[in-house]
């Protein structure tokens, strides 16, 4: 039988421990001869493991239909060394020749083997794609009109951070998987352009105006994402655990909102907008999460890392996100121009060389001066609101729910060999439940109007992998939003 959960339990005697289901034709065997023998097949008998696994030895002789020769092994007198046994496991000679570790779950065996055929297609689409988008727009914005470039005055300023340690007091801590996420971004006042941008950029950014019927904003953003597996101290790899790996990036992010063509003059309206978002960045050492998850824990008297020497090798990324949201109800009370009650939907997706995925989803606002814009997570681009801030504050809830289609930190690299063989694959779908709260604060000085915006949202997020040993738990972390001078 082809087997995937096992374990080594001791060196002196040698014991390993199995699970084997009681419905298995294997089961009433062994429990009849109280032997049984452990072959560790090389990668080149794949095939065979994974047909071993898909039938069973009660309707047919594996031997004969997978063409494997049984050799006969040099019996010991183990039962007769430890009578408490109930299993005795002898040594064997095979025809798998080498000691290549291929850990026997079928769905894992049968990734492997399709793996090469999908790279190569992979590589091709992601960097095609980013290389039309940076190029095919320049017919489309030739005839929009340029704003000055005057970005002297930034006009916000935004940290976002996310952890499971905020969700440590609600649901139990668990520094695993997604470990922690840094997003840092300035913007600037609408419909200006940074002047630093190469002009073919520049023309690509101004272009979202569409003859001046947007209002465009535009930000600079520098991040950082770090993925582990679920167990920090283990130092050698962990094939049935999703990678190491950090991804450090910088970029430059563009915000829409269509004016209102019902009213005079450029008022916005607040039903919906659109963010774009270009990364470049590179993941490996070079992305500094190691570093970065020492000094946290060090200093939070956390456990310490000890397997980052198996973490994604370094390459150079780009990632390409989008985001619509549309404002499709809300509830007005009498003398107030604002909402108190809202409700939204969103859409999106992203491209590129770490992540590829479309995702989708509602929104619930419940508060007063509800925001044109509702604070997100890290990976759904978003530069906030476009009008003066005022003092109020929110409840919300969200559910978005993700296809994916890859996940370099758990499916592997598209450019780079892994750096050990994984037998994990991405879940499909993944929903996301999200609630928490706003507070807006406005400053009282009428020559800076200015404010600031805190909230923080609590994110629960379903199952991201599978493996032969089961799916990863849903697992909790937070997302810390501190805004100002909006």
């Amino acid at each position: 039988m082809t087997m995937s959960w096992h374990t080594m339990m001791e060196f002196e005697p040698p014991l390993v421990g199995c699970v084997i289901s009681g419905r298995n034709y294997s089961f009433d065997a062994l429990r009849a001869t109280k032997e049984c023998v452990l072959n560790i097949p090389a990668l080149n008998l794949a095939k065979q493991v994974v047909g071993v696994g898909n039938c069973s030895g009660e309707k047919v002789d594996k031997f004969e239909k997978f063409k494997l020769t049984p050799l006969s092994a040099a019996r010991n007198n183990w039962k007769n060394q430890h009578p408490a046994s109930t299993i005795a496991f002898r040594p064997t000679a095979t025809t798998a020749q080498g000691y290549s570790i291929t850990f026997c779950g079928q769905q894992t065996l049968q990734r492997e083997l399709l793996r090469g055929r999908h790279m190569t297609f992979w590589k091709a689409s992601c960097w095609l794609a980013a290389l039309l988008w940076v190029c095919c727009g320049a017919a489309w914005a030739e005839d929009a009109p340029k704003p000055a470039n005057d970005c002297a005055a930034e006009r916000g300023r935004h940290i976002l951070w996310e952890n499971d340690m905020f969700t440590g007091k609600l649901f139990g801590r668990s520094d695993k998987w997604y470990t922690n996420g840094i997003k840092v971004y300035s913007s600037y006042k609408e419909n200006c352009v940074p002047g630093y941008l190469p002009n073919f950029l520049e023309d690509r950014i101004n272009g979202l105006s569409d003859g001046n019927r947007y209002a465009v904003q535009t930000g600079n953003v520098v991040g950082q994402l770090m993925f582990t597996p679920k167990n920090l101290t283990i130092s050698t790899p962990q094939p049935m655990d999703r990678f190491w790996g950090g991804w450090l990036y910088a970029g430059i992010v563009a915000q829409r909102q269509p004016y209102d063509t019902q009213k005079l003059g450029k008022e916005l309206n607040k039903e919906e907008f659109e963010t774009l978002e270009l990364d470049i960045g590179m993941t490996g050492p070079i992305s500094g999460a190691e570093q970065v998850q020492r000094g946290i824990h060090a200093i939070s008297n956390s456990t310490m890392p000890y397997g980052w020497s198996n973490q994604i090798k370094a390459e150079p990324g780009v990632q390409l996100n989008y985001a619509r949201v549309s404002r499709i109800w809300k509830r007005l009370e009498k003398g107030d121009k604002t909402p108190h009650i809202d409700l939204s939907w969103h859409y999106g997706g992203a491209l590129g060389t770490l992540f590829d995925y479309v995702n989708g989803g509602f929104t619930v606002r419940i508060g007063s001066k509800l925001t044109d814009a509702a604070p997100n997570v890290i990976e759904s681009p978003s530069i906030g609101q476009f009008r003066k801030i005022n003092n109020g504050g929110y409840f919300l809830a969200r559910l978005d729910v993700k296809g994916v289609v890859h996940n370099t930190f758990i499916d592997g690299s598209l450019l780079r060999e892994d750096p050990y063989a994984s037998y994990l694959s991405s879940k499909h779908i993944v929903p996301q439940l999200t609630f928490g709260g706003v507070l807006e604060l406005k400053h009282d000085d009428k020559e800076n109007p200015e404010g600031a915006r805190l909230s923080l949202l609590i994110h629960r997020r379903g199952s991201e992998f599978g493996s032969p040993a089961g799916p990863g738990a849903i697992f909790n972390f937070a997302t810390l939003n501190v805004e100002w001078d909006l």
